[in-house]
């Protein structure tokens, strides 16, 4: 499928940290919806105190009806021992001006940790500035995920001050993933700061989309630029398990280790990276390399072999692919 640039999911904004929107699923008034849970039981998200009031209750389901404007600091769902075991549709909505200062936080994110069984879906975070200072994971949506993430984005800026003494997990979306992400995206500018002096070994683990994932991720793309002390690269700054059908654009930088889509690869299937937009020669064993015009326009559908550009992806006139909604 192709689209020209009026495509909903407005790249151009994306590109310039301004966040995008991607059309979700819709609740239907009472009954069961589409997902199958209870519309009675679901709880409605409408301000900036009801998305805080989560933390009251993180095992609910819980529903965004309209986009939200955050005017202050915001304090991580599910932090220090507690999990999300609910869910999360946001219907396509976005929530504008998340920003998180957790120097000492465990982990951060919008919630510090999405636990197995839980579902978020349809959310999409603009303006972001997420800054902390942790070793356990660190992203826009989530710290650490062990549920579901699907059809989700961020689009502005994560930053892990913890230094290069320490293992970090810093990406643009999840820190640290052990759970399911599919179809979701990220324009976020990534990154743990360059100390300087000598290299202690430790790894700072920096991705456009994850930190360190040791789960399925499916059908997704990043096109921030990342860059960590020791180690980052521009889609998954560790990767221990299976990646599919994605792609990363974007600067990449590392005193150390710097994977042009991944470091320390494991299974990556039909994945790539736009070669042009890298300024040095980095490591890359698993993904494809591609010129930013075989990546770009029409011509992405011909050259990202294995995407599915008639249900999933589609191509848009001078742009990457994006998602289909």
């Amino acid at each position: 499928m192709s689209r020209d640039k009026s495509t909903t999911f407005r790249r151009r904004e994306a590109l310039t940290a301004a966040g995008a929107t991607l059309l979700g699923l819709s609740t239907a008034a009472g009954g069961r919806d589409s997902d199958g849970y209870d519309t009675q039981d679901v709880i409605p998200i409408e301000t900036e105190q009801d998305l805080q009031n989560i933390q009251n209750d993180l095992d609910a389901d819980y529903v965004v009806q309209n986009d939200i404007e955050l005017t202050g600091t915001f304090t991580p769902l599910a932090a220090g021992d507690e999990d999300f075991t609910g869910t999360l549709d946001g219907q396509g909505h976005e929530i504008t001006g998340l920003k998180i200062d957790e120097p000492g936080t465990f982990r951060a994110g919008l919630f510090s940790y999405i636990d197995d069984g839980a579902t978020v879906q349809d959310l999409h975070l603009r303006d972001v500035d997420v800054t902390a200072s942790n070793d356990n994971g660190l992203g826009a949506l989530a710290g650490l995920n062990a549920g579901t993430v699907t059809r989700c984005s961020a689009a502005g800026k994560v930053t892990n001050l913890i230094g290069s003494s320490e293992v970090t997990k810093t990406g643009g979306l999840v820190g640290q993933n052990f759970g399911e992400i599919t179809e979701s995206f990220t324009a976020v500018r990534t990154r743990v700061p360059m100390e300087g002096g000598p290299l202690n070994g430790e790894a700072s683990r920096v991705g456009g989309l994850v930190g360190e994932n040791n789960e399925q991720i499916q059908d997704c793309y990043s096109i921030g630029n990342t860059s960590g002390d020791t180690q980052a690269a521009g889609f998954v700054g560790d990767n221990d398990e299976t990646i599919e059908r994605c792609f990363s654009a974007g600067i990449v930088g590392s005193r150390r280790i710097a994977g042009a889509f991944a470091v320390l690869t494991e299974i990556e299937t039909n994945c790539y990276f736009d070669d042009g937009q890298l300024t040095t020669t980095l490591e890359e064993e698993n993904a494809t390399g591609l010129d930013t015009d075989e990546v770009t326009g029409t011509d992405a559908a011909d050259n990202l072999l294995g995407f599915d550009f008639e249900e999933t992806w589609a191509t848009v006139d001078g742009e990457y692919p994006v998602l289909q909604s």
